[in-house]
């Protein structure tokens, strides 16, 4: 049976709140009509109300004491609503006390996401970055002590509403898929049910960037980089400069090692490493898709790495991090330079040159589409960007890495961007045409419209004598 008290109060809030510690020792008082609810006072005038039963375990019958809350924080009427529903579940077999312990070994979402951000070898840095800081901004001060697998998408839709409110409806998306990646993760690893994430989809309705630069843009960014009146370093120069020659990514020609390059001979290449798995881990790379990526090296990008090595000392990498001025210690974010400062950069070019709407990322655009204008194969743009193909046997089993057609087709686009920009370049020749594996184009290509002969005879004959032999396709 449960433990009789000796002192017994009503059920009313004035008296549970004057109840004293007699003698000055703890006293327990037994709420009147509310069986097993104690409240118990300590000497230093704490009272806490408990709960009391007994439950079965086994063969034996064990005594429980399962804390409800302290007198300050609720009244003795809810802690009699508490101690009613606690008394449903131990009447069907439920152990109150049993379930609290649980909880406090249960991980917490938090936890949870620390693992995730600890462990997991296919989060990117700057993903991780990203989404650590969307969780610590918004969402670790509502969810972050709970029991992962507590979390319910009625605690997660206030925090995404709180969010959007503010207007931040990108920022809202992203908290959203920073939320569902930790418990995705949970499921992977801690045998979790369900995401309470699913089904609530996306606030933001988002458009595909297809900004593709012209040729009088590319120069004018091209001559922004060289130009004495641009407040940048040498070496952002050179990145600047490397990304739009290479088409790689910031992070990737940031982040470039010394032991990356083979500048000498004939055939100069830059390889960047993918994540590999030695001795059962994996060891992360430097690409986005995590494939090695190797990056056939025309004439002119040689000389600007060359410029970069001369001027990075003894450092590891090509472009490494300057301390900040005034800083004893030196300390910087990364060894090289990070890519948001390349980011930064090319915003400071664009407001100080009134080049309109560039990103860095549009080097890659830029130099994909161009290609694709001079007729330049579909595997060998792939082969440049380093995206994975579509075709089975290309992902899988194929791992040509057809230099000679992507070295032609880097220094085709090289030699464009010298020429269109007013530096020496020599013309394109058809050696280097058929080098690069490319098909004719009949007509000069337009951004507006591209103009298609007709294929076959087939296809002639099914025209009508009205309309031209052609097929107008719109960009």
């Amino acid at each position: 049976m449960a433990k009789k008290a000796n002192h017994v109060l009503p059920l009313n809030d004035k008296a549970a709140l004057a109840a004293k510690a007699i003698d000055k020792k703890r006293t327990e008082y037994q709420i009147a009509t509310e069986r097993g609810l104690k409240l118990i006072v300590r000497e230093s005038g704490v009272g806490t109300y408990v709960l009391r039963y007994e439950i079965e375990v086994g063969a034996k019958r064990i005594h429980r004491k399962l804390t409800i809350g302290r007198r300050d924080a609720i009244t003795v009427y809810k802690a009699s609503d508490i101690a009613d529903e606690k008394r449903r579940e131990i009447a069907d077999g439920i152990d109150p006390v049993a379930v609290a312990e649980e909880r406090l070994t249960a991980i917490t979402f938090k936890e949870l996401a620390e693992d995730r951000f600890n462990r997991d070898p296919d989060l990117a840095d700057s993903s991780k970055k990203l989404y650590r800081e969307a969780l610590e901004a918004d969402v670790y001060s509502a969810i972050g002590d709970l029991p992962a697998d507590e979390v319910t998408p009625a605690q997660i839709v206030p925090i995404l509403d709180k969010i959007e409110n503010r207007g931040s409806l990108v920022q809202a998306d992203r908290t959203k898929s920073a939320i569902s990646g930790v418990f995705a993760w949970g499921r992977k690893r801690h045998a979790m049910t369900a995401n309470p994430t699913t089904g609530l989809g996306k606030r933001s309705s988002s458009v595909e960037r297809d900004r593709v630069l012209s040729d009088k843009e590319m120069s004018a960014f091209w001559r922004a980089t060289k130009s004495k009146k641009a407040w940048l370093s040498k070496r952002m120069r050179l990145i600047l400069q490397l990304a739009i020659l290479t088409g790689q990514r910031r992070t990737e020609v940031a982040g470039a090692r010394i032991s990356e390059l083979e500048l000498d001979g004939k055939t100069p290449l830059w390889t960047l490493a993918g994540h590999t798995r030695r001795s059962g881990r994996i060891v992360r790379g430097r690409t986005k898709n995590r494939k090695a990526q190797v990056v056939p090296l025309s004439k002119q990008a040689v000389t600007l790495f060359r410029e970069a090595i001369a001027l990075a000392g003894k450092s590891p990498f090509v472009f490494p991090a300057a301390p900040k001025k005034g800083d004893p210690k030196g300390k910087t974010r990364l060894p090289h330079i990070h890519g948001e400062s390349v980011s930064k950069a090319v915003r400071r070019l664009r407001a100080d040159f009134a080049i309109d709407d560039v990103t860095i990322h549009d080097m890659r655009t830029a130099i994909s589409t161009w290609l694709g204008d001079q007729g330049v194969r579909p595997d060998v743009i792939d082969r440049i960007l380093n995206h994975k193909p579509k075709s089975v046997t290309r992902r899988h089993y194929n791992f040509a890495l057809m230099d000679k057609f992507v070295r032609s087709a880097f220094q085709l686009w090289t030699d464009h961007v010298y020429r269109i920009s007013g530096e020496s370049s020599p013309a394109i020749g058809k050696s280097f045409l058929a080098r690069a594996r490319i098909r004719p184009v009949p007509r000069r290509i337009r951004r507006k419209e591209l103009v298609v002969p007709a294929e076959t005879e087939k296809e002639k004959a099914m025209q009508t004598r009205d309309l031209p032999q052609t097929r107008t396709l719109s960009l």
